[in-house]
């Protein structure tokens, strides 16, 4: 199989994301507005440093849009995302009718990519792998694709979801039936790590040094982070946390401390805790987020956050 993808660039993996992992938990209806006024924001997708007062916002969202998912790409020039303007009767959504686009990170008009969602940036900010939900109403087939930045190249991998570039462009994470695999992109084939079916949201996440996999998962604890092993073969996750409202997909970024977006106490704030012992939080932007986001992403220079406002 021919594929469209780029050398493995040693020098390019050097400025992707380390070290952290953000993972988004969804926090609907009991959430408390904190530094930043949700009301006084506008729908769209906003960036926020550590160090700054107010989100800053990047991309504006139409009245009938839906975003979500944006990720800085790793030389920091561009934010890819997905976009559908099609909800089903439940005011839902509907992920076939996706698009993926792009636009400058400073802001600027959004390039529509064409159909698709859950990008994802190859760690020399070349390429984007995604997928491309069934029932999208066109010709083009379901599965895991890849494509060049500009849009150009589209080639379909295989039928599977949710997936994610290694650091060193080698290898991608994707979903297949509640299993994780991870793909050889030069020798075309896979080994699956988990050892059963799980209810996995987002996309798998890999760890800076390639070695682990990070995935979000409904059980009986209502929520899972879990990490697997990126070359062992028929695994259960190791739980590093569990609670309520965690889901999404899991983000690596700069730094020895895992990132979660969460709710204890009722109170919605980026946490981080250490991923080698039991999580003990602490509150990097306390005070800095507002209300009722989704999707927040570390930026590729360790400097603040990317996230979505959608209501």
């Amino acid at each position: 199989m021919s594929t469209v993808f780029s050398e493995p660039c040693s020098s390019a993996s050097s400025t992707f994301i380390r070290g952290f992992l953000i993972v988004c938990l969804l926090g609907r209806g009991a959430a408390i507005a904190q530094g930043a006024d949700a009301e006084s924001l506008s729908k769209g997708i906003y960036r926020l440093t550590a160090d700054g007062e107010k989100p800053a916002l990047v991309v504006a969202m139409a009245a009938d849009e839906s975003i979500t998912s944006p990720q800085q790409s790793p030389d920091g020039k561009w934010i890819v995302y997905d976009s559908t303007k099609s909800f089903n009767e439940n005011g839902q959504p509907t992920p076939a009718l996706d698009h993926i686009f792009i636009v400058p990170s400073e802001g600027g008009t959004p390039k529509d990519l064409g159909a698709g969602l859950l990008p994802n940036w190859s760690p020399d900010s070349k390429q984007l792998c995604f997928a491309v939900a069934g029932g999208n109403g066109s010709d083009t087939q379901s599965g895991l694709y890849v494509m060049n930045a500009d849009g150009s190249g589209r080639q379909r991998l295989l039928e599977a979801d949710g997936g994610r570039w290694s650091p060193d462009g080698g290898r991608i994470a994707y979903l297949v039936g509640g299993q994780v695999h991870v793909y050889d992109i030069l020798a075309a084939s896979d080994i699956q790590l988990t050892n059963e079916e799980r209810n996995i949201t987002g996309t798998p996440a890999w760890s800076p040094d390639g070695k682990q996999i990070a995935i979000v998962y409904f059980s009986n604890a209502d929520h899972t982070l879990g990490i697997l092993q990126a070359d062992k073969e028929q695994q259960t996750p190791r739980v590093l946390w569990e609670g309520h409202g965690i889901s999404r997909s899991p983000n690596w970024a700069p730094s020895n401390s895992l990132v979660v977006y969460a709710s204890p106490s009722k109170v919605y704030d980026i946490y981080a805790l250490d991923a080698s012992e039991s999580p003990t939080p602490a509150r990097p932007f306390e005070g800095k987020l507002p209300s009722q986001v989704k999707d927040p992403t570390w930026m590729s220079d360790g400097k603040g956050v990317l996230f979505v406002i959608w209501k």
